[in-house]
């Protein structure tokens, strides 16, 4: 089991009322699936994600990775796990202005120290990856001097530099042309049939045909259609 997840709850205080973003959710997935998380704005979506690759712990329940429970690993365990076996491509954009698109791309290897000798791999590697993604003459550039749909592609080739076995996209079509929506999640779709495991959310129930599992999340609650 790639990834289990059990009775998982997480509120907000708002006002003098307490908000349930994540009540009660649990199900498991394992390295063959993509799977899609449709709801609309405010139904707890990002917060659910935010808790599976431990950027948020969670108020009750557990998000087991691997066997490993999440929420119990240090700050630092979490964010070498997000570096290499959990990849996330967040919502917006988060690439960083002061680097190249190469250099982007490069950085998760880049943090915790690449092994001796192995920095012309990685740029070989970052390399083809932007290849893949269609932007290989964009290495250079600066971010803020791509558009949102080759901004989105390099925050996708960064999230693959590690080989993870995990990919978790936060809305990663929501601001996109129809074409390159859909180029992204062909792309997607191909990524997870090499094996890497997929969650996806979006409120565009139109991507639901490109994963192999749907779940519906309302009101911090998550059920599998």
């Amino acid at each position: 089991m790639l990834l289990s997840v059990s009775d998982l709850k997480r509120t907000y205080r708002r006002g003098e009322r307490m908000f349930s973003a994540v009540e009660d959710v649990a199900f498991a997935m394992d390295g063959k699936d993509f799977i899609c998380i449709t709801g609309e704005s405010g139904s707890g979506k990002s917060t659910l994600l935010h808790l599976l690759t431990g950027l948020l712990k969670p108020d009750a329940g557990r998000v087991l990775f691997e066997g490993r429970d999440i929420a119990a690993l240090s700050d630092g365990e979490r964010s070498r796990l997000r570096n290499g076996r959990i990849a996330c491509v967040p919502q917006g954009y988060s690439l960083l202005n002061n680097f190249s698109v190469l250099d982007n791309v490069r950085l998760p290897r880049c943090l915790y120290g690449e092994k001796r000798g192995a920095r012309a791999e990685t740029l070989k590697k970052a390399e083809r990856l932007l290849a893949r993604m269609g932007i290989a003459p964009l290495a250079a550039e600066r971010p803020q001097n791509l558009s949102g749909g080759e901004q989105r592609r390099v925050a996708i080739a960064r999230s693959l530099i590690a080989d993870p076995a995990l990919l978790v996209a936060d809305e990663p079509t929501g601001d996109l042309d129809p074409k390159t929506a859909t180029s992204i999640l062909e792309f997607f779709a191909e990524i997870h049939g090499e094996g890497t495991a997929i969650v996806m959310v979006t409120h565009e129930r139109e991507r639901i045909p490109f994963a192999n599992r749907h779940f519906v999340m309302d009101g911090g609650r998550l059920w599998e259609e």
